[in-house]
């Protein structure tokens, strides 16, 4: 079934958001009926929006609205310029000014004074969370819920314009009705719908050039809706599947009051649309199936990085300053290989390079378990980062390196053997590294030397004493030659390995592992260039 497929091709969806979702999380947030009802209460006789809406008896209640709408936007806006209405925030040389429609900045003030259900907001949080894994969003909503959920920290696309802009196609928002942040752009009328419609083209080639790698799921739409029924058609007519196939790329959640179980079933729509219904009233779970989804990056990563590399290309590029040579610590004879079985990081600047770019943790536990993961150029790399102040170990990946290495993995070579040579000459034994740690605070030091602990670890792990970390790592940094080797190796793995990275990044735990390195190799050696 969908959602088990979903789960075991572990791929992000395409997630479509409808006006039921926003029904769903505020209280009083009206459907596209109750809208226009209201707004037309404003300005025209309650009982004529009946006889509005039946003019026509042809029409579908799809065209009713339309024509509703039509009539409505000539109605609101006399009554706005005729002083007959006031809009929040909108003054009549405003819109005169900026050309700003009457009717739209009024639905805009509507849906911007949207509350949140107070017993939703844990479902919010999960539906936040699968937000966050799909590949890309498109909604017909003009309210902000989904923007705000995710902090505007998402690209988003609004109207037929959005479709013509450069596009990762992952971790972006499509809002084809518009947006409340631009009223103008807020779908509506007949003439809006025709706009639409001469563009869902586009927006359908998108979406179907991603269908095999990412499957579309439907929240907040009945299937009797327009715009979903005119998807599912299209959709229908581009895929060559099976109908079991069809239904496991496309799913509709179709809201059924009070059901707590899940039930997939394989449904069909004018006898050659095949999706996958999904009925129930049990959201979270969906929710929770979706941002379990994990491909070791969020779609917004994915979209942060093919930006940024796209522009570097456009910039360099037209200025023939890219470089196309790709280097690497791997073997790119076994490249497929290699980048299955590697962390790997792909970073653009100059040259390009194919490497694992360490942090602060990856280096000290690399400097203290040697492993071929991390080769030297990287290290050297890592180092031409910090101040020729900086108490950050090197002696072991020096020796390395005087061994021999690949120096055209390693910038500015000259400068760096300089920096380490300025090192070693401030920091040239234990003694160094000891003296310039702070003092430990009050009677820590006493507290700690009545305890009578025989190993570092004794120390750090104490609750007894009411030493705080920071005094602890400084009182066994200072006695450090006291403890015997295998206690300071089994210590350093549990730092390592069991104390944050933030934590150990702190100056007093830094400074210990400078020592450490010391007792394991009281030498320093310069760079050999």
């Amino acid at each position: 079934m969908f959602l088990e497929e979903l789960q075991a091709n572990n791929q992000y969806p395409i997630v479509f958001i409808g006006s039921g979702i926003t029904k769903r999380y505020f209280d009083n947030a009206p459907d596209w009926e109750q809208l226009l009802k209201t707004l037309w209460n404003e300005v025209n006789d309650p009982d004529s929006f009946y006889s509005a809406f039946h003019t026509t008896t042809s029409m579908s209640n799809f065209e009713a609205y339309l024509h509703i709408a039509d009539q409505l936007d000539s109605d609101y806006t006399l009554a706005f310029y005729n002083q007959k209405i006031k809009i929040p925030n909108l003054t009549l040389a405003a819109a005169h000014e900026h050309k700003i429609s009457p009717l739209r900045a009024k639905i805009s003030s509507i849906f911007s004074s949207l509350t949140i259900k107070p017993d939703m907001e844990e479902e919010v949080k999960e539906f936040t969370a699968m937000l966050n894994k799909a590949r890309m969003i498109v909604t017909t909503n003009y309210d902000t819920f989904i923007e705000q959920q995710l902090n505007y920290k998402i690209t988003t696309r609004v109207g037929s314009k959005g479709l013509f802009e450069q596009s990762t196609e992952f971790g972006e928002l499509f809002k084809l009705h518009g947006t409340i942040l631009d009223p103008n752009s807020i779908a509506i009328s007949s003439d809006d719908y025709q706009n639409i419609d001469e563009t869902s083209t586009l927006v359908n080639a998108k979406i179907l050039s991603t269908l095999t790698e990412s499957p579309i799921i439907f929240f907040g739409y009945s299937i009797t809706d327009e715009n979903i029924r005119k998807l599912l058609q299209d959709f229908s007519k581009n895929l060559d599947m099976p109908v079991e196939k069809a239904s496991e790329r496309i799913a509709v959640v179709e809201y059924h009051n009070g059901k707590k179980d899940i039930t997939e079933i394989i449904s069909e729509l004018n006898d050659n649309v095949h999706y996958t219904n999904i009925s129930t009233d049990n959201y979270v779970d969906i929710y929770k199936t979706i941002s379990q989804i994990n491909q070791g990056v969020t779609p917004n990563e994915i979209s942060k990085y093919q930006s940024a590399f796209r522009k570097i290309i456009e910039v360099k590029g037209h200025s023939a300053e890219l470089d196309t040579v790709l280097t690497s610590f791997i073997n790119l004879d076994n490249v497929d290989a290699d980048l299955k079985n590697k962390k790997l990081v792909i970073a653009f600047g100059d040259e390009r390079f194919v490497y694992k770019t360490p942090d602060y943790i990856d280096y000290i536990r690399a400097y203290f378990h040697p492993t071929t993961d991390f080769p030297v150029e990287i290290a050297l790399n890592y180092i031409k980062r910090y101040s020729s102040q900086s108490t950050l170990p090197v002696t072991r990946f020096i020796r390395t390196a005087n061994g021999g290495f690949d120096k055209s993995l390693v910038r500015k070579i000259p400068a760096l053997a300089e920096k380490i040579n300025k090192r070693n000459n401030k920091f040239n034994s234990l003694k160094t590294i000891i003296t310039g740690i702070n003092t430990l605070a009050g009677d820590a030091e006493r507290i700690l030397d009545n305890m009578h602990f025989k190993s570092p670890l004794e120390v750090f792990n104490d609750d007894e004493s009411k030493v705080n970390e920071n005094n602890k790592i400084r009182y066994i940094t200072v006695n450090i030659e006291q403890y015997n080797s295998n206690d300071l190796a089994i210590f350093t793995d549990y730092l390592i390995k069991k104390i944050s990275p933030k934590t150990l990044e702190n100056t007093d735990f830094r400074k210990y592992f400078a020592s450490y390195a010391f007792t394991l190799d009281p030498d320093t050696l310069d760079l050999k260039v």
